[in-house]
């Protein structure tokens, strides 16, 4: 199984993607991992309960999904380390505000395309997709509960 095409993916993601594609070196992707986890928004204290909390990360990683405006999801994480942050910043600056079908439609294996797998230890790599599947798990639970909503009277 290939990596999906990068130009599928929703614009703010495969921006991310291409900026850290383009940079030859794995100290540069570094740099720009850790300045796009900088960007994020630090969570509050209230919001790093235990349940939102990722596990199989070896560092603390918080992470979720809500609803958003208009049908959208709304995503917010943490990390404490600096690289995992940056993970994390792909996938919650890159997929929020999509809707929950749109946030489902994105393969994580775009990772691959942003050459930095290789550098990365096997550890950092299964956080990457266990925050993923956490937030996943919540766009699924926000899709479900939207369904079973129903219709607007």
């Amino acid at each position: 199984m290939s990596a999906p095409d990068p130009g599928a993916l929703p614009g703010r993601l495969r921006d991310m993607v291409a900026e850290l594609a383009a940079i030859p070196d794995l100290e540069g992707k570094y740099d720009a991992l850790i300045e796009m986890g900088e960007e994020l928004p630090d969570l509050a204290p209230e919001s790093r309960t235990e349940g939102r909390r990722v596990r199989g990360c070896q560092s603390v990683v918080h992470a979720y999904a809500e609803a958003g405006p208009g049908g959208t999801v709304a995503l917010k994480g943490h990390a404490d380390a600096l690289i995992v942050n940056g993970l994390l910043a792909l996938l919650v600056r890159g997929l929020d505000g999509l809707t929950p079908e749109g946030f489902l439609a994105v393969d994580p294996r775009f990772i691959e395309a942003t050459g930095v797998l290789g550098a990365l230890t096997p550890s950092r790599v299964n956080g990457f997709y266990n925050i993923h599947q956490r937030l996943k798990a919540d766009v699924q639970a926000l899709a479900g509960a939207d369904r079973s909503a129903g219709p607007a009277a």
